[in-house]
């Protein structure tokens, strides 16, 4: 048994000196990630290579498929869709890592239209439609592994490329104007007042262009312009009435006073408005008379105000009452008040 020991012992110390020592465990095999998986973010050791870019000496290439697609394009379509007809049309040979902002989900890399063409071919395509835009979005090819991945980057616009701008989409609005013309402010200097003043200090967004048309025979002004336009505007307008009926009540004299009620606060075309006689207008009809409310309308206070006394009223009782016996009638020189609701901040 001791001479067992002994060889046993010199067995050991002699390993290391004939250099037969156990090489150390091989590591476990990589493994590579899901095919075909979208990921929002991934642990990527590679730098990756700017698709549609010249490769570098000590650059690996992507190992991307070598399929030839005979036909490929797309228009209008936002560069996550994008990535996942590609996904699929390559039989998901490789992976793509895109990140969660805003641009991968809305943007739009213009029209692509390619004929015999790889994936790698496709994605420097899609390349050079970002760089033309300004869209600071790269395709970044890397090697993960053993799987071939695409990666979307958020970079830097190219100096001196601006992002295209977004068109502010036009809309119409039509505004009646007829309890307001009078010889001093016919319908042709309100319309041309408007548009002076909306075009010279408005909003101007991108190429946007605010119009104004006139329809002589009915008093009615159509706006054309943007959405922030049309505000602008019918602010602006609301002062000119204003203005228009101050005119005509000072160019009147006692006698040739027509009896009215005044519509005030948060209504959208505040003003006069004629009255046949007693019993012939209603609270809710002058309302309805001046353009219903505004945004900002406290519904639930509407104030009349006769003879020096105040009354309030709510919309919602008002328009249920069915009874004309019950209803609010409006006498010449009513003034109707619609304040404002509180702002919370």
């Amino acid at each position: 048994m001791l001479w067992v020991c002994v060889v046993l012992g010199l067995v050991t110390v002699a390993l290391p000196l004939f250099g037969g020592e156990p090489k150390p465990p091989e590591p476990p095999p990589a493994v590579a990630p899901p095919k075909g998986e979208l990921a929002a973010s991934a642990d990527i050791k590679d730098t990756g290579h700017i698709a549609g870019a010249p490769y570098g000496p000590n650059e690996a290439h992507w190992k991307g498929p070598d399929q030839v697609v005979p036909r490929i394009g797309y228009g209008g379509t936002p560069v996550i869709s994008i990535a996942r007809m590609l996904q699929h049309e390559f039989q998901d040979e490789f992976d793509i890592v895109v990140p969660e902002v805003e641009e991968t989900t809305s943007t739009n890399p213009g029209s692509l239209g390619l004929r015999n063409v790889t994936a790698e071919e496709i994605f420097a395509a899609m390349n050079q439609l970002f760089n033309a835009q300004g869209l600071p979005l790269r395709w970044i090819l890397v090697n993960n592994g053993n799987r071939p991945t695409a990666v979307l980057r958020q970079v830097e616009s190219p100096a001196g490329v601006r992002p295209a701008e977004k068109k502010a989409e036009p809309k119409q609005q039509v505004v009646y104007v007829g309890n307001f013309v009078s010889s001093k402010w016919p319908i042709g200097r309100i319309a041309e007042t408007l548009s002076e003043i909306v075009t010279a200090d408005g909003p101007n967004e991108g190429s946007g262009r605010f119009v104004v048309k006139l329809h002589q025979p009915t008093d009615i002004l159509v706006l054309s312009g943007t959405a922030a336009q049309l505000e602008f505007a019918g602010q602006t307008l609301k002062a000119l009435l204003q203005q228009a009926a101050q005119d005509a009540r000072a160019a009147k004299g006692p006698e040739d006073e027509i009896p009215s009620v005044r519509v005030t606060g948060a209504v959208e075309n505040p003003g006069d408005f004629v009255l046949q006689g007693v019993g012939k207008m209603t609270l809710v009809e002058a309302i309805n008379k001046a353009g219903g409310f505004t945004k900002f309308a406290n519904q639930d206070v509407i104030q009349l105000t006769r003879g020096g006394q105040k009354r309030t009223f709510k919309w919602q009782d008002l328009v249920a009452t069915k009874d004309p016996a019950k209803m609010i009638w409006l006498q010449p020189g009513d003034v109707v008040t619609v304040l404002e609701a509180p702002v919370m901040f």
